[in-house]
């Protein structure tokens, strides 16, 4: 991984201290918290429980990441007659990233509103793919957000993004914060 590669984390709601922790980590250490954060779960059914294949392990055991920068999402959103506030970002170094850890979803396949099963085939490990190609954003989000339009729905402001999957804790020390 090159030294200038990062990738991006919503600061959470009542972030506290400098490490941030998988949902089912989290419900041990806080489990408040991770409560609040489970929330956004509620209609997305069996998601929590979905296994991850290359990395052995469940979807709320690891942390997710945007490879894209959160300033051309915002724009996407606004270009499309959203009204989005700017939101805080962690901006990490992939260079903290184990790479034996670390896969990504790649959003490969199409599926209907309300299905969030995911095929083995739509994950791979992070240093099987080009990083680069990750982080163009292209015309994804924007069809995601028509699409969503169109069905008379709220897009999720990350549809068709790939995520960045980290299975662990990930300590943000000297970590930028970008809007």
């Amino acid at each position: 991984m090159k030294k200038d590669q990062f990738v991006y984390h919503m600061v959470p709601n009542r972030f506290e201290g400098d490490t941030l922790y998988p949902l089912n980590e989290l419900k041990k250490i806080r489990p408040e918290i991770a409560a609040e954060h489970a929330k956004k779960y509620k209609n997305r059914q069996p998601l929590p429980e979905q296994r991850i294949p290359p990395l052995d392990c469940l979807w709320n055991d690891v942390l997710m990441f945007s490879p894209v920068h959160p300033a051309e999402i915002f724009q996407t959103f606004r270009d499309a007659g959203y009204d989005v506030e700017n939101k805080p970002f962690f901006e990490i170094p992939l260079s903290l990233f184990e790479p034996e850890k670390t896969a990504v979803y790649l959003y490969a396949k199409q599926r209907a509103f309300g299905d969030f099963q995911k095929d083995p085939d739509d994950f791979v490990m992070l240093a099987d793919v080009d990083f680069e190609a990750l982080t163009i954003l292209g015309d994804k989000l924007q069809r995601h957000i028509e699409r969503s339009k169109q069905d008379g729905r709220n897009p999720v402001m990350f549809g068709n993004i790939p995520h960045i999957l980290y299975h662990g804790a990930i300590t943000l020390k000297d970590v930028k914060i970008v809007k």
